[in-house]
């Protein structure tokens, strides 16, 4: 099930104030500098492509700014857990994180929440998994 454009750009302007440590300078309604609605900007897709499907492509209004907002979403889940490293070294969180795969969160005493959050989210198969459709 596809979620609404206004679910997936709420979602992506929550990540300045769920991770502001990452996000909170971003403007997420600025347009990134790889992206592009408009065939007036040359396009760095293979030329055989951009000339079959690029026009169709961008007319579809709604499916390019739901491309626009994923530009702008990060990996909340993981992004959550690298932010961690204000508090921790790169090495301890990579220790963790490689511990909890190999032998289970329980191996990490007080291990902190965004490593739970982490190791669930990977655990965790997607509604649409298993039914070779894709999301």
């Amino acid at each position: 099930m596809t979620q609404s454009l206004d679910a997936l750009w709420e979602k992506v302007r929550a990540q300045k104030t769920r991770i502001p440590s990452l996000y909170g300078n971003i403007d997420f309604d600025a347009t990134p500098e790889r992206f592009t609605d408009s065939m007036d900007i040359r396009s760095t897709l293979p030329q055989q492509f951009a000339k079959k499907h690029r026009e169709k492509i961008l007319a579809d209004r709604d499916r390019v700014e739901r491309a626009r907002a994923y530009t702008l979403l990060g990996d909340t889940v993981a992004d959550a857990y690298a932010a961690l490293m204000s508090e921790y070294s790169f090495r301890d969180l990579i220790s963790m994180l490689k511990k909890a795969c190999d032998e289970g969160l329980d191996a990490i005493p007080d291990a902190p929440q965004e490593l739970v959050d982490f190791i669930t989210a990977m655990e965790t198969t997607p509604d649409w998994g298993g039914h070779g459709t894709g999301p």
